[in-house]
């Protein structure tokens, strides 16, 4: 109290005022004013040479059209966007006079997003777009190197500058009153400098506001304040304006729509998104970043909807059936009202109210989505939750919603921003035993005794230690990007666990930390990758190949075919066939002298939802199989019709590419077969031709063409009758059966007229061949010998194959093997 009564509050606002106002001029003088003279200094000249780069490309003919086209469609765009913009606070307007419920507003809001999202991401996929952006990129690359080097002696003068400012005497006087004043506890305890302090806080702007509460202790304040507008004038602002913009041309509205049609399509526009992980079998990081580690042997709850039930989220092991590594299986659970998904990330499989599935899944109306890539199985509710694991990390990610903020609970966390009540039990109160805190959220009776809690550290000095310091405490890690943002000790202890608890291969339990550290700073959009030795790849024609290593391969003596099938009525009955036309294609293969060959099958283009894009289909969990298993993966094909369909064709040029990108096998040969309804075109894709042909003969992958198209003879009586398929060379029919070897009729293939379709030409181009579908009708059992016999033929010999193969990653952060020709 004595020293209280010493304080003049009045002299101390004005010191620190006139403090300000020093700090200003000092910060002006030894930061702003320095940093400037060295932007000047060190970027006036790389500016310029930019400036001048970037005239001479603009002026090019090439660059130049690229980017007026951009604008045009930017231009385009925003006015459409504009419009749903409009077209949605009509909507609020008129409806909020009305009680609606929270997921009709919220569905509205996300619906408003993924148009936005979607209609940006066709600006930046556009060829145009690429075209710009290439140019743009090669100019910054120049300077790039000179400005982190003036990004690092400016954060080094700042810290220094910094550091000059909390060494002032005024600053160290000030935090040392307060700390003397202030003691660390009960809000009891620190009575009386709270009310002088309130007490000045009630006088000015302040005046009329009223603190509720103000719980030093818990970090926990309420304060109740006045805002200028009511509900009613809001709604009358909003009615106005939207009148006011009826009739009205959409370019002459404000700027301002603009930039909320580029907020509400970015991550900054509120409600935000909660994302939490499940690492390895024994890492839980929460909603709010909380971390901890425990070995389970039972089910436990991980998030739960406990306002309107709509997805509960489960991990179970099961320790009757361990893995190879002698651990329980894990699995993920998620329930969707009348829906039960199991998810196993250790075999890739996924069953579906108890039964085994095959993927994708596609609900009514696309809300409900599982789908499997090269090393990723997706189950997403669109609006509610979403559930990503990653199969080779062995991370499964957690994402929901931002409209279930503080409504969620369990072995995640309250996903409320607090971190400190996330061991919160069932029926409230938290609880700091780890263990205790687990055994609490258990899903299922019969649970085995105390639960395991992980604390063991890997001891300094070992493999283990050595791999986390260096990932996650140096500044050459590839992680350092998000070391500002993120910090790494939490993710450094886990580490620790890990290594400890897997010493045999702490390479892997290393690398396993960092993706997870690497997923929790992509949310914030920072950029980062793993270290190279995360990435193996792994093959069974030679040792492994190391990230960025290439090894040559001689002879091949396996093929692995992907079938891209655009999913459409007239492609019925190549579908309904597509069992026995893959099982004559492996005969030949085996009568060639390839063994253990692989197929697969990607579809596209169904255009009824979110099955439009290419998308991979599984049988018996992989994404390649054995031929007899080509009839469970395409039986769910979609081949009705489409009631509505787009103006364009499908991207064939995507689904392409999709099929490049397959998991292809070191050591076999390659090959596509494509079975297309809609014509190849430049005008329906972001890819080029000569982009797709480039990839294709690079990689050494043939491309085999079916489509209803004819197949016509110039000058001749039979006009096309018999004439099942061509290649660049020459002319496949029925008269073709009895040859032993498959030669065909090279005379005729000059005489040869097919439909304008540029796949027609690229297959020829890239050593496959095109086959007519029409002819398939009355003629089917000859036509699929043929075409079988087409496939095997075009294959390097088994003695002189040459390939070099690489190890790369791809989108999803795993490894794959990428050979190409010698």
């Amino acid at each position: 109290e004595e020293a209280l009564g010493r304080i003049d509050f009045d002299a101390v606002v004005g010191d620190i005022a006139h403090f300000a106002e020093k700090s200003a001029t000092l910060f002006t003088d030894e930061f702003i004013d320095p940093i400037a003279t060295l932007l000047v200094e060190e970027m006036g000249e790389m500016i310029g040479e930019a400036l001048n780069g970037f005239n001479d490309v603009y002026y090019e003919g090439s660059f130049s059209e690229a980017l007026q086209k951009v604008t045009a469609l930017i231009e385009d765009t925003f006015t459409a966007i504009e419009r749903a913009i409009f077209e949605m606070l009509s909507g609020f307007s008129q409806d909020m006079s009305h009680s609606r419920r929270r997921r009709d507003v919220s569905n509205s809001v996300d619906d408003l997003r993924s148009y936005i999202s979607d209609t940006l991401n066709s600006i930046y996929n556009s060829r145009p777009a690429k075209v710009a952006v290439a140019v743009i990129e090669g100019i910054a690359d120049t300077v790039n190197y000179n400005i982190g080097e003036l990004w690092y002696r400016m954060r080094n003068k700042g810290e220094q500058i910094w550091d000059s400012i909390m060494e002032n005497s005024d600053i160290k006087a000030i935090r040392s009153t307060f700390a003397e004043l202030y003691q660390p506890g009960s809000y009891q305890g620190n009575y009386d400098f709270w009310n002088r302090l309130r007490a000045r806080l009630t006088t000015g702007w302040f005046a009329g506001q009223k603190i509720i509460e103000a719980d030093t202790q818990r970090g926990k304040y309420i304060w109740d304040f006045g805002v200028p507008l009511d509900a009613e004038s809001i709604k009358q602002g909003v009615s106005k304006w939207t009148d006011d913009q009826t009739g009205k041309d959409l370019q002459t509205l404000p700027s301002t729509g603009r930039i909320v049609a580029s907020v509400l399509s970015s991550e900054l526009m509120p409600p935000f998104e909660g994302q939490a992980m499940v690492v390895g079998d024994q890492h839980i990081v929460t909603f709010d970043g909380t971390m901890y580690s425990f070995a389970g042997e039972c089910m436990y709850m991980l998030a739960r909807d406990f306002v309107d039930g709509n997805f509960t989220v489960m991990l179970r092991y099961d320790a009757d059936t361990p893995t190879e590594s002698g651990r329980p299986t894990k699995s993920m659970i998620i329930r969707l009202k009348h829906i039960m998904i199991e998810v196993f990330p250790d075999k890739g499989a996924v069953y579906l109210n108890g039964q085994p599935a095959e993927l994708p899944l596609f609900g009514e109306r696309g809300n409900l989505v599982l789908t499997r890539s090269h090393g990723v199985i997706t189950v997403e509710q669109r609006h509610h939750l979403k559930v990503s694991c990653y199969l080779y990390h062995d991370v499964c990610a957690v994402s929901v919603s931002g409209w279930y903020f503080g409504k969620t609970a369990g072995l995640l966390g309250t996903f409320n921003n607090e971190p400190s009540d996330d061991l919160m039990r069932p029926r409230g109160g938290v609880i700091n035993n780890v263990g205790q805190f687990v055994k609490k959220w258990e899903a299922e009776r019969g649970c085995r005794g105390p639960v395991k809690v992980i604390r063991d550290l890997a001891t300094e000095g070992s493999e283990g230690y050595e791999l986390c310091r260096r990932y996650f405490k140096t500044g050459e890690s590839p992680l350092a990007p998000g070391f500002w943002k993120e910090s790494t000790v939490p993710y450094l202890d886990m580490c620790l666990r890990e290594t400890a608890t897997r010493p045999r291969n702490p390479r892997v339990a290393a690398c396993k930390i960092a993706f997870a550290y690497l997923k929790r700073v992509e949310k914030y959009g920072i950029k980062t990758s793993l270290p190279s030795e995360c990435y193996v790849c792994k093959n069974d024609v030679t040792e492994d190949i190391g990230f960025g290593h290439k090894k040559h391969l001689y002879g091949h003596n396996s093929m692995d075919v992907v079938f891209v099938v655009e999913e459409d009525a007239c492609n019925g009955n190549l579908v309904r066939d597509i069992d026995t036309t893959v099982r004559l294609i492996d005969k030949e293969l085996l009568n060639a002298g390839y063994v253990n060959n692989r197929f697969g099958l990607i579809g596209f283009g169904h255009q009824s939802g979110r099955n439009s894009g290419p998308h991979i289909r599984t049988a018996r969990d992989s994404i390649f199989f054995a031929s007899q298993d080509m009839i469970l993966a395409a039986e769910k094909m979609r081949l009705d019709p489409v009631v509505e369909r787009g103006s364009s064709g499908a991207d064939v040029f995507a689904a392409i590419a999709h099929a490049v990108n397959m998991p292809f096998r070191a050591g076999a040969s390659r090959s596509i077969v494509l079975m297309a309804c809609s014509d190849c075109s430049e005008s329906n894709s972001h890819l080029s031709y000569s982009d797709i042909q480039r990839t294709l003969l690079e990689r050494g992958i043939t491309l085999h063409l079916v489509a209803d198209k004819p197949i016509k003879v110039r000058k001749s009586a039979i006009k096309g009758k018999g004439i099942y398929g061509i290649d660049a060379d020459t002319v496949y029919g029925n008269k073709d059966i009895s040859q032993a070897q498959l030669i065909g009729q090279p005379d005729l293939r000059p005489q040869i007229a097919t439909a304008k379709d540029i796949c027609i030409a690229l297959a020829q181009e890239v050593h496959g061949s095109f086959f007519s579908s029409k002819a398939l009708r009355g003629d089917g059992k000859n036509w699929k010998s043929i075409f079988s016999r087409r496939i095997a033929k075009r294959m390097p010999s088994r003695t002189d194959a040459c390939e070099q193969c690489e190890c790369i990653r791809d989108e999803t952060f795993s490894p794959r093997t990428v050979c190409r020709p010698c």
